[in-house]
Order: structure tokens, then C-alpha cells, then sequence
């Protein structure tokens, strides 16, 4: 406990924040240091490094497979303990910064299974959810205190576990003068936004982000993603694929609201696939149309869910989808004449928020402050995570 102690004293602390998305590419792995006064992040160093092949299927199978094997379950939880370790110590080779300066850790882990829906079961209603990579083989590891696995408590108190990233990002980029959108695009899209004059957040994932995209370039172009959306902005919409796909149930719901792999991975997209080989659809069109289903889910959320509420006049991607200029496009002429722009235009990476968010809701967690809000996931504002000592 003196070691949590001694880090309450510090005006200043170094965080590593480690993240893989629910496309499991590999770990992107940030270090910043944060502000204990003002919580202002600066970001210090940035990597991503990939999962060997073998090991992200293994991610996937496991992640997709109605009946995972609890052995493999188990042995996966370690082996990405280590990997995330790994991670951490490679990020700072080579540069001024050794590990001894590491205040902390908050990693998110790796999500397998995401169930926010409200069940009953052996006669109480519950949800799950489920990160792996063990963080006390992480903190073992790095001999740095690391907080972890922040989505249960949050389920805990009535939530659903996701977005968690909402208040990060309302403390990153609160702006008193205009209302605010951030849209993250990685394997899910979501929202986070807020009016001028309001510090109230809306916040909810919109549906399927590079998800659907990424499968099916594997299945029809065996690429594992389309490069700067360069596929879909050779082809043409398929208005009749889209409709059918945006009759999915998930986009009527009212946040708050979660969703995941279970409910837009590889099971939807077999089906989309299906429906498209049915329409005779050309492969490129399929992945036009595909991507056109992203932001039409953007869309319409954000004409239902936030246009009714406040004006947003400033509007600013991050994930993955950033670097898709389909996505980009279309958003612009959708959102017009609010100008789509990438966060980097304040100063933040695209490619390392999402891991600066959990760096930051790991020092939450240690100043025993709330990181979830009510309004994001329908939970009541609690302490995130769990603390593991080296």
C-alpha cells in the first residue's frame, strides 16, 4: 500500500497505457505523463507492436466460438500477460526512459466476450464481459503497480462495461466554446459527445466500425483491412444490402448502449455476405457497402441521439477509421457544414488515444475517482478497475 501512497504525493506520474482492439492486431502501447493538478496528458513515447499471426487467430477463434476451450481460455489470459510485459518494456528500449520511471500501468486487456445484455440467469439478471491478459503477470513483470480489467465494476453498478472511454475524452478535449463530438472508429464506432454549456456526456457505440470491412477484405481479397479505404472508394453503394443491413435491430436501440464481436463480427458479417452473393454484388461494391453501413450507423445515431439535444460545431475522428478516406468522405458530406477533422489537430494521436484513455483511467482509479459516467454506460459513477502490486 506505501507504494500507492507514495504515488498520491507525485505532482507528476508517468503511465503506460496498454490496449488491443477487438480486431486484435496487436498492442498499442502509449506512455504520457499526467498532471495530478489539472489532469492534462502529455504523450511521451508511442508503439504498436503486432501480434504474431498464429496468436491473433488464436484471439479470434476464441473470441467468435460459442463454446471456447477453458484450457485455452486460461493459457491465453497468461501468454498475453506476458505479451502485454513485453509490450511495456519495448516500448521504452532505446529511449531516455527506463522502466524504473514508470509510475503505473493501466491496461485494458484483450475483450473475448462482450455481453451487455440483460439476462436472466440461474434466477438473477446479469451481463459480462471478459478481458484477458493477465495483469498480475503484468506488474510481476514490469515490477510497475498495475491497474486493470476496469469494464465488471462497472457491470457491477448496473452498467454495461462499454464506452468507457467517454470521460477520457472529455477531460482531453473539454471545450467551453463550442459543442463536441469525438467518433472513434476502430473494430466498433463510438460516440462521445457534449454541449458548450453542459459537461453532461452522451456517449454509445454506434455499430460496427472497420469490423465488417476488415473480414471481408480477408474473405474476398485476402487483405487484412483496406488500405486508406482505397476499395470502397472504387465502388458503389448497394442500396438494397444496405437497407437490409440497417434493419438489425441494435440501431433502433436507445443508449445507453454497447456493443461488440458478438453482436457485428463474424457471425453479421457472414450473413452480409450471404444477403450480398444473393443481390449478385460486386466484391468491391460489397466492401463500398460495407463501409457505407459505418457511417450511415453514424449517421443516423447522431441525427436521433445528439442533433435533438445541442449543436455540435466541432467534430474530431480518432481509431483506425481515421485513416479511411471513404469514411472521412462520406462524413463530411453527411455532417456538412461541420467539418469532420482528426484529433491530432490537438495535439493527440489517433492511433494512441484509446491507450492514453486507459493510462488515464488507470490513474483514476488510483486518486479513487470515478472513470465510467451514468450517461455512457447506464452504470452509477464508481471506481474502475483492479489494482495489482509488482
Amino acid at each position: 500500500m506505501q507504494q500507492i501512497l507514495n504515488l498520491l504525493k507525485k505532482p507528476k506520474i508517468k503511465v503506460i497505457g496498454l490496449i488491443s482492439g477487438t480486431s486484435a492486431d496487436g498492442i498499442d502501447t502509449v506512455l504520457v505523463e499526467i498532471n495530478k493538478k489539472n489532469l492534462k496528458v502529455k504523450e511521451l513515447l508511442f508503439r504498436t507492436f503486432l501480434y504474431p499471426e498464429k496468436l491473433k487467430q488464436q484471439i479470434l477463434q476464441l473470441s467468435t466460438v460459442s463454446n471456447p476451450d477453458l484450457d485455452e481460455v486460461c493459457r491465453l489470459n497468461f501468454v498475453l500477460g506476458e505479451y502485454f510485459s513485453d509490450a511495456a518494456l519495448r516500448l521504452l528500449k532505446g529511449s531516455k526512459y527506463k522502466i524504473r520511471n514508470v509510475d503505473l500501468i493501466g491496461s485494458h486487456g484483450q475483450t473475448i466476450r462482450h455481453l451487455p445484455k440483460l439476462t436472466e440467469f440461474f434466477g438473477k439478471k446479469i451481463r459480462g464481459t471478459f478481458q484477458i491478459a493477465e495483469p498480475s503477470v503484468i506488474a510481476k513483470k514490469t515490477k510497475v503497480i498495475t491497474v486493470a480489467d476496469f469494464r465488471p465494476a462497472d457491470i457491477a453498478v448496473g452498467g454495461e462495461g462499454a464506452p468507457l472511454v467517454p470521460y477520457p475524452h472529455f477531460l482531453l478535449f473539454a471545450d467551453s466554446k463550442k459543442g463536441t463530438a469525438i467518433l472513434n472508429i476502430g473494430g466498433i464506432a463510438n460516440f462521445s459527445a457534449w454541449s458548450k454549456k453542459s459537461s453532461k456526456i452522451i456517449a454509445f457505440d454506434t455499430g460496427p466500425g472497420n469490423m465488417l470491412s476488415d473480414f471481408l477484405m480477408k474473405k474476398l481479397f485476402k487483405k487484412d483491412f483496406d488500405r486508406n479505404g482505397g476499395v470502397a472508394l472504387s465502388g458503389k453503394v448497394n442500396l438494397a444490402l444496405l437497407k437490409w443491413s440497417l434493419e438489425h435491430s441494435y440501431f433502433t436501440r436507445r443508449p445507453p448502449k454497447s456493443s461488440g464481436r458478438e453482436e457485428f463480427g463474424e457471425n453479421f458479417a457472414g450473413k452480409f455476405l450471404q444477403q450480398a452473393q444473393k443481390l449478385r454484388v460486386s466484391q468491391t461494391d460489397i466492401i463500398t457497402t460495407a463501409g457505407e453501413l459505418t457511417v450511415q450507423a453514424v449517421f443516423l445515431a447522431y441525427l436521433k441521439f445528439i442533433q435533438p439535444k445541442f449543436k455540435v460545431e466541432k467534430f474530431l475522428l480518432t481509431g483506425g477509421g481515421e485513416k479511411n478516406l471513404y469514411f472521412k468522405k462520406r462524413l463530411n458530406e453527411m455532417l456538412k457544414p461541420v467539418k469532420v477533422k482528426s484529433v491530432n489537430i490537438k495535439g493527440l494521436n489517433p492511433d494512441s488515444l484509446e491507450a492514453v484513455c486507459f493510462a488515464l483511467l488507470g490513474y483514476l482509479t488510483i486518486l479513487g475517482r470515478p472513470g465510467n459516467l451514468a450517461s455512457a454506460t447506464g452504470g452509477k459513477p464508481t471506481i474502475l478497475g483492479k489494482i495489482c502490486l509488482p
